[in-house]
């Protein structure tokens, strides 16, 4: 079962730490507002990693240090779709 986990909160917070240990092969995060700030996320392979673009324009590209691809507002609400489950992480 895929899950599309949105995570908003960065590490070191219980919120990101729980995330991260809930993602298994096959699911996807989804990074929000202040999680697109955390070290690079230690993910398990097979996790996919997206960013809403209009979020990542809105910092300095040398603040993110976790790998992600740049999705449109259509991109994610099709996530949401093709997932299994979402899970709010905040």
């Amino acid at each position: 079962m895929s899950r599309l986990h949105l995570l908003s909160r960065p590490l070191p917070e219980a919120c990101a730490q729980n995330c991260l240990d809930a993602c298994a092969t096959g699911d996807s995060v989804l990074l929000l507002g202040q999680a697109l700030l955390s070290d690079a996320l230690p993910l398990p392979a097979g996790v996919n990693v997206y960013a809403r673009q209009e979020e990542l324009d809105a910092f300095d590209p040398a603040l993110i240090k976790t790998a992600c691809e740049a999705v449109t507002d259509d991109v994610f609400v099709a996530l949401t779709e093709t997932h299994q489950s979402v899970v709010s992480w905040y």
